[in-house]
């Protein structure tokens, strides 16, 4: 008479099992991790610069009229002057407010440089070289040449990674500008 087998399955076969399981879990849910993280990133960077193209929006049109002699890339004055372009962004009634939130997170840096890019611009200077950079906090990183002091984002000394008269930034825009009548 011929052994007969009961056809399930030992207990070390269910425990390969299930090994096998959890490591295919695991994996899965850390490929869902890394592409909540990746898609909060491009989100914010996103954001960061649209952000840059709106206060290079606004210093043209402060550039684009009759009165204007030499180019500025200083932030507006009227209603409110402004001390910086960080400050006009966030302001719900002048740029319309940072995009990236809470505000704090987020901070514009406008660094104006002679067109040869020999120094940092000043008055008579055309056409003058725009940068515009967003540093931007994202999970415990700071990202561009910015400083987190614990509470708040601050620049470094410009050219941390490059030009040592530039903040730069990921999402950062150059141009060249003058009066434009």
């Amino acid at each position: 008479m011929p052994d007969r087998t009961t056809g399930g399955m030992t207990a070390m076969e269910v425990l390969i099992g299930v090994f096998i399981l959890v490591i295919g879990l695991a994996g899965f849910f850390r490929a869902i991790v890394s592409q909540t993280v990746l898609n909060e990133h491009s989100r914010n960077f996103t954001l960061a610069m649209n952000d840059s193209r709106r206060v290079l929006e606004r210093i043209r049109q402060q550039n684009t009229s009759d009165a204007c002699v030499t180019p500025s890339a200083l932030p507006p004055q009227l209603p409110v002057a402004y001390l910086s372009w960080d400050a006009w962004l966030a302001d719900l009634n002048g740029g319309g407010g940072k995009s990236i939130r809470p505000d704090s997170n987020e901070l514009i840096a406008v660094t104006c440089q002679k067109a040869d890019n020999s120094g940092f611009c000043g008055a008579g200077d055309d056409p003058i070289h725009l940068t515009i950079a967003v540093c931007w906090r994202h999970r415990s990183r700071t990202i561009g040449d910015c400083t987190w002091n614990g509470n708040l984002l601050i620049e470094n000394n410009p050219g941390a990674s490059g030009d040592p008269n530039v903040v730069n930034s990921p999402a950062q825009l150059q141009t060249v500008m003058s009066c434009r009548r």
